[in-house]
């Protein structure tokens, strides 16, 4: 997703229960529908596919990833928002465990082979 100053409103039905959702296992039902198409990109057919790694520790090796070639777009305050959630449970939680920094960054192909939808 490509973050920008205009909000995405197709992410409103999400945005609205992350305060019921702050920790890993915790769960709640949308309030309102949530239009899953208008969450990818206009031409979000084409896509890229490998088998890869887990972006995080322990990075285990076999996932099959599939990777959308247009970028989606969501609003800076609408990503910030994603970010104040945990990636532990309630008892385990401190600044260090929020989604903020949840990725990895790029790596060596390896032989790895990617195959295009087009």
């Amino acid at each position: 997703m490509q973050a920008t100053d205009d909000q995405n409103s197709e992410f409103d039905p999400i945005i609205e229960v992350l305060p019921k959702i702050q920790y890993r296992n915790d769960s709640t039902e949308l309030e309102s529908d949530l239009n899953l198409v208008g969450l990818l990109p206009q031409n979000g057919g084409s896509y890229y596919y490998y088998i890869g790694s887990n972006s995080i520790p322990p990075c285990q090796s076999g996932y099959e990833w599939f990777v959308l070639k247009d970028i989606g777009e969501v609003g800076n305050d609408q990503l910030d928002e994603f970010m104040t959630l945990y990636s532990v449970g309630k008892d385990d939680a401190s600044d260090s465990c929020r989604m903020g920094q949840n990725y990895r960054p790029e790596q060596d192909l390896n032989n790895r082979v990617i195959l295009s939808s087009e």
